[in-house]
């Protein structure tokens, strides 16, 4: 979850955090039975979260987990099932709402994950392409967000798994800037030539023209259906905070109109990821990751990839950078300090391109910053993380339940 700096002073934000989450520890434990009978422990970890900015007023709300083994499983050969959520709400009646869950079946053989999510809330639309950077003008656009995906997959042979995914996104009720002169619908700008729209639109947010802005009317919006494959191999000793083994997944999806899309389009997504225990009797972790989305076809603009956020380079907003294909690369050093705190260092860099081959060195961004870590679960090697994350003439605060990667 993303906290801008520039309205929320970081003293503050701290003492909230550690006055507020302290003391819930003791009451994360609440006894179920599974269907053999025998008594099991779920794990709840809320938190609370409170964050402001002009364009929302004050937000308030809750983040959580809850760790869990479903009843009839094998407990030693069977990983712990999650589910998380947050839900923000404003004083400006806006919403934030997303939960999701990871669900492994007997001896792993089936897993079961899905992610919902439900926004009303304000956006800033910094560009499409790589070339914003020195650019501060932007879009505030408004619009209400419903995301379901769901997969299924199957254990083939101890971690090698493969299944299906099905996606569905939509945008309703997108509201752009009133005031936004740069605007294809502005009254001032019906007869403009597509030329004179690229020059307006240059002058104002410093981006490529492209005609999928002209394609979402106020007002309106957009929605994409799709179906695909995942195919992974998970070799980490722990999926919440790995300190040991390798996790490489290839997925893609395939957004048809026959499937209820806009338009069609296909999306691919590449996350492979290294952790190694340095100095095991100290637990200190360097952990690795690569990850790539590319996609092609007529992609609705809030459906392309998108730079940054609370996971993968860190110190942007999620959008800041957004554009047909995007990769980065990271690093994470994670270690103890005392008690139940950690810390961690983290770096790397990353960019958006139109084409594959518009990929540049000269180009790149960096992502690079620090942060905190409280153990609310030793036994699953759960982390409460604060990052504080910087990148190019950006940065911002990042409070997490689980590690980025």
């Amino acid at each position: 979850m993303y906290l801008k700096k520039r309205f929320f002073p970081t003293s503050l934000l701290t003492l909230f955090i550690v006055l507020t989450c302290f003391p819930i520890y003791a009451q994360d434990e609440v006894e179920t039975e599974n269907t053999e009978g025998k008594v099991r422990k779920v794990q709840w970890v809320p938190l609370p979260v409170l964050t402001a900015k002009p364009q929302i007023g004050v937000g308030f709300g809750v983040l959580g987990m809850a760790l869990f083994k479903p009843g009839g499983v094998n407990p030693e050969t069977t990983r712990t099932s999650n589910v998380q959520a947050y839900f923000i709400y404003t004083t400006k009646g806006q919403m934030m709402f997303s939960p999701e869950y990871n669900l492994f079946l007997n001896n792993d053989d089936y897993i079961l994950q899905g992610k919902f999510r439900y926004f009303k809330y304000p956006q800033d639309f910094f560009g499409i392409g790589n070339e914003v950077t020195e650019s501060d003008h932007r879009i505030n656009i408004d619009y209400d967000l419903i995301t379901v995906d769901q997969s299924v997959v199957k254990k083939l042979s101890p971690g090698v798994f493969a299944g299906l995914i099905y996606r569905f996104s939509g945008v309703y009720n997108l509201k752009w800037d009133p005031d936004g002169e740069y605007l294809p619908t502005h009254p001032d700008n019906l007869e403009k030539t597509t030329s004179e729209l690229e020059d307006l639109q240059r002058q104002y947010l410093g981006i490529r023209y492209d005609d999928r802005l002209l394609d979402t009317e106020e007002g309106g919006g957009y929605s994409a259906s799709g179906i695909g494959f995942t195919f992974f191999l998970d070799k980490r000793d722990n999926i919440v905070n790995a300190s040991l083994g390798h996790f490489v997944q290839v997925s893609t999806i395939f957004h048809q109109k026959l499937l209820g899309s806009s338009s069609n389009f296909t999306s691919f997504t590449l996350d492979a990821r290294k952790y190694f225990n340095v100095y095991p009797d100290k637990r200190h972790i360097l952990a690795i990751q690569a990850y790539g989305e590319f996609t092609g076809g007529v992609v609705p603009f809030l459906e392309m990839p998108q730079l940054g956020g609370p996971n993968v380079m860190r110190g942007y907003s999620e959008g800041r950078y957004m554009d047909n294909n995007y990769m980065a690369f990271q690093a994470e050093y994670r270690m103890p300090i005392w008690w139940r705190i950690g810390m961690a260092a983290f770096g790397g860099f990353g960019d958006v391109a139109e084409k594959f081959q518009d990929f540049s060195w000269e180009t790149l961004k960096p992502s690079y910053g620090m942060g905190l870590r409280f153990a609310i679960n030793r036994k699953e090697n759960l982390n409460i993380r604060l990052d504080y994350g910087f990148g190019r003439k950006s940065s911002g605060f990042y409070l997490e339940i689980q590690e980025a990667f």
